[in-house]
């Protein structure tokens, strides 16, 4: 452990070990009153047949971080995978799938960026716009349509019932204390914190009669933490709703302007990468619910803009411009019936790019077409067996029709005890950048094919609010087939493959492979304090993950060299501790221990000390508490120890 004073000072000052707690005043949501919402079926947590995490608002306020990738960081088989804090960039993997084989949805609209997985949680809003996150765990096709190939993350946002003003800011640093001596010379924010950094959002809730509305305005913005690490994120993002006659109106609107150093983000010959995305979304949609009938017709729009610099200021030399629209619509519905509950719907979308690069290369201008039915059924038998399959047809204009069909059921044990069980389909089709993208180091391919895989999994989940005590035990396979891996031809084997490559050509190019599989072991377990009336403890909870893919069915390593596959997840430890230090004095701890295929194992120590008194909450967090040296994707290294002073503090407009 290096500099070991600080991080002593670190620990003194926000991991508080007073006994003098009493017992908190919040109040927890218990798991098994959340409702996991998919765009069709609706079910309670207690009755899903899914391995799902449920991060609630109060775990969001007391969780120290301040992006959403940050959050997800600590969500168990979730490994996210930064280039540089708050999520700055930002790759999401779930269960060891790739960056492209997830799918972000937006209170059911779907976000997935064509040219790239990269700009997947590239998203118009803020934490402080989040009601709750939930993670969906393995294949998703049935339930979400393509790209939620190894899971899928769905963020709930809030508009507020009430008229206030929400204020929430931080401002802190990057780098140890020691500093003080060596930047003698430099202001006095710098000798305290080392490299400044500060974020904050305003946003206004105005709900009238049936109408209610909500905007939130929010920045963050570094110096960096090396250099050319600096990074300025910008949001607006927009949600009202109106209770009309029958149903109710939804509109959410939101966009993103992002400017960051990208140090070697893709190359460490290039120190002074540069990178902009701007992303916009806006959906409309109407829900109907009346008697037995639940329908929501929706139209949504995404736009993606990415500017890409080999060196900042020199655009000249190399330079990427990419911009793409996503525009789709779709009806989901459900009906309540004697045998059961049936869903349904229909999507389509229209995905397109254009792309221009200064040396040559560039993706080109192209669109593509889809349209996907759903249908599915769940049944319930004896008041303690549910069964619920589906299928999900796709059409694509690229490559044709295919179905996905699933398969849920659970069986209820005994009034706490579940055993559930699943098994889908699933299927990813390749972005524009696998299949068209030519720069020094890669190579293109127009004729892939998109993944398929085949996953089932089996759980046991025991919850019990009583005794405040969830847990789970769940082991999974996923046997894909046509995966998509850029690899390079060894030198020495180009004259026996002349087919496969120019002799020429070093590039990586994107290839199918005929088959990877991949199988975990997922073991969590969480106790709630204030439910056995503890004084001290409010929250403890712990998980393990262990992932292993078959890689000898993936890459005749004597013949390719991979680029991705071979840096998975293969275990992942996560601790968290919330607990009350005196009255409305609360102290929040959260740990990790990552290891992945081919680098070093780390820990990571979060810790953040709360203060809260009516509306008002103070807080003072501090992020790597070890100074961990360590690096999540790429060659970047991520921040060293930070520590961020902030405030949460909602303000009343209504009147007396």
């Amino acid at each position: 452990m290096r500099n070991a004073y600080p991080f002593l000072l670190s620990l003194a000052a926000l991991f508080p070990t007073s006994l003098l707690a009493q017992q908190a005043n919040d109040t927890t949501v218990t798991l098994p009153e959340v409702t996991v919402l998919e765009n069709r079926l609706q079910l309670p947590f207690r009755e899903t047949s899914r391995n799902i995490s449920i991060i609630s608002a109060q775990e969001l306020q007391q969780t120290p971080a301040q992006s959403i990738p940050e959050i997800l960081s600590y969500t168990p088989g979730v490994d996210i995978r930064q280039r540089g804090p708050l999520g700055a960039q930002a790759d999401l993997s779930i269960r060891g799938g790739t960056f492209d084989q997830t799918l972000v949805l937006i209170n059911g609209v779907k976000v997935s960026d064509p040219q790239t997985g990269h700009h997947l949680l590239s998203l118009p809003l803020n934490l402080d716009n989040v009601a709750q996150i939930q993670v969906l765990k393995g294949p998703g096709a049935r339930l979400f349509g393509q790209n939620a190939f190894t899971g899928a993350v769905n963020i709930i946002t809030r508009v507020p019932d009430e008229k206030a003003l929400y204020v929430s800011g931080y401002a802190g640093g990057f780098g140890p204390y020691t500093n003080l001596i060596k930047v003698y010379d430099k202001s006095a924010l710098i000798l305290l914190f080392g490299p400044f950094s500060y974020g904050g959002s305003v946003s206004l809730s105005l709900p009238t009669g049936p109408y209610k509305q909500y905007i939130s305005v929010s920045q963050d913005a570094s110096g960096g933490y090396q250099p050319n690490s600096d990074y300025r994120n910008s949001n607006v993002f927009y949600q009202a709703e109106l209770d009309a006659t029958g149903g109710k109106w939804n509109v959410l609107g939101g966009f993103s302007d992002r400017k960051l150093g990208a140090n070697g983000y893709y190359s460490p010959s290039f120190p002074d990468q540069w990178e902009a995305i701007k992303t916009g979304l806006a959906s409309v949609d109407y829900t109907y619910e009346r008697g037995n009938w639940f329908v929501r017709p929706r139209v949504y729009w995404r736009y993606n803009q990415d500017e890409f610099r080999l060196r900042r200021n020199e655009p000249q030399f190399y330079r990427n411009h990419h911009l793409t629209h996503v525009l789709g619509a779709e009806i989901n519905s459900r009906y309540v019936n004697r045998f059961g509950t049936t869903g349904f719907g229909v999507e389509t979308r229209r995905e397109s790019i254009v792309s221009h690069n200064n040396s040559g290369w560039a993706l080109g201008e192209h669109d593509r077409y889809q349209l996907g039915i759903y249908a599915e059924h769940l049944f319930r038998f004896f008041g303690r067996l549910d069964v619920t399959p589906g299928v999900y047809v796709n059409g694509y204009s690229d490559w044709g029709w295919n179905a996905f069909p699933g398969l849920d059921a659970g069986l209820l044990l005994t009034p706490h005890l579940r055993l559930y069980a699943n098994a889908g389909t699933a299927y990813r089709i390749p972005t524009y950048t696998d299949l068209y993208y030519v720069d020094r180091t890669s190579g293109s391919n127009p004729n892939l094919l998109p993944e398929k895989a085949f996953s089932y999994e089996g759980g046991l989940r025991y919850l019990n609010s009583t005794l405040g005590l969830t847990a789970e035990a769940n082991v999974f396979r996923r046997n894909a087939t046509d995966f998509i891996e850029r690899v390079q031809l060894k030198p020495a084997r180009y004259q026996e493959n002349p087919d496969l490559f120019d002799p020429n050509d070093t590039l990586f190019v994107p290839v199918n492979f005929l088959g990877v599989s991949t199988q975990g072991l997922e073991l969590s377990a969480s106790l709630d304090g204030k439910a056995l009336n503890l004084p001290v403890l409010d929250r403890f909870s712990v998980s393990y993950n262990y992932l292993q893919s078959d890689l000898s069915k993936q890459i005749d390593t004597s013949l390719y060299v991979s680029r991705y596959v071979l840096d998975q997840l293969r275990h992942q430890f996560i601790f968290k501790l919330d607990h009350q230090i005196y009255r409305n004095l609360t102290h929040h701890f959260r740990a990790r221990w990552v290891e992945r295929v081919n680098r070093p194992a780390y820990w990571v120590l979060d810790s953040r000390v709360m203060w809260t008194h009516r509306q008002v909450r103070l807080f003072a967090e501090m992020t790597n508490l070890t100074d961990t040296h360590y690096v999540e994707s790429g060659w970047v290294q991520m921040p060293g120890r930070w520590l961020r002073l902030g405030l949460n503090w909602k303000i009343n407009l209504e009147r007396e």
